[in-house]
């Protein structure tokens, strides 16, 4: 099961093929629980990202929040039916056109959940920071590698760079807010040059750095984006 990305559990005493051939093209493995107690147990030992309910075992809305105490809160519960004429108005029935829709909001959810988890250190960041061309002897060097790793630490939303993450770093080093914005753009500003621009559109894998400097928010964006997608 290495291969996978995560575990989805079908409620139902048939199997579906069709479902569980598209959920492993997204890297879902599927197990089957035809009783309401080997469905607790699963849901126990698992720990699944879904549950996929049959319709045809009349489990409705009341019996799936049964099972909400024992699902983790990213947990989805959905229904299934393979009944074509099946047109009960059920919310959270999935229809096979809407089964690879599904997956893929799955896995973009699962991506979410583990950049909000993912944790980075400042040596991390300062070691990166180094290798594409910033001096550690500028004075806003520690501006921005604070900035990177405090942003991604408190769950990687870069709208809250200058509400939340600039106080923070204006505290620990007993300046103004304005001081850490002016220093971060000076130091992208003086690094930019010529042989760093080929760097970073190389590591970073844009190609939009143009012949001006990126703004703090764009370059911090742009490693913060890569620091963690090279983890997954």
């Amino acid at each position: 099961m290495n291969k996978y990305r995560s575990i989805g559990i079908i409620y139902s005493k048939k199997e579906f093929y069709d479902i569980e051939k598209i959920a492993k093209e997204h890297g879902f493995y599927i197990l089957y629980s035809s009783t309401y107690f080997s469905l607790l147990e699963n849901i126990i030992n698992v720990n699944p990202d879904f549950l996929l309910m049959d319709t045809d075992l009349g489990v409705y809305s009341d019996i799936a929040n049964s099972f909400k105490e024992y699902l983790s809160d990213h947990s989805v519960i959905r229904f299934i039916s393979d009944n074509k004429n099946f047109d009960v108005c059920i919310a959270g029935l999935i229809k096979p056109e809407e089964y690879n829709s599904f997956f893929i909001e799955m896995n973009k959810n699962i991506i979410i959940r583990e950049k909000t988890k993912y944790k980075i250190s400042s040596i991390e960041v300062s070691s990166f920071l180094k290798n594409i061309g910033f001096s550690t002897k500028r004075v806003g060097f520690n501006y921005i590698k604070d900035a990177i790793a405090l942003t991604i630490n408190e769950g990687g939303n870069i709208k809250e760079l200058k509400k939340y993450i600039f106080p923070q770093i204006a505290r620990k080093y007993n300046c103004s807010i304005e001081t850490i914005d002016k220093n971060i753009s000076r130091i992208i500003e003086s690094t930019y040059t010529p042989e760093t621009k080929i760097r970073w559109s190389n590591i970073l894998s844009t190609s939009t750095l143009d012949k001006y400097p990126p703004t703090s928010k764009e370059f911090i964006t742009l490693v913060i984006d890569f620091l963690i997608d090279k983890r997954y």
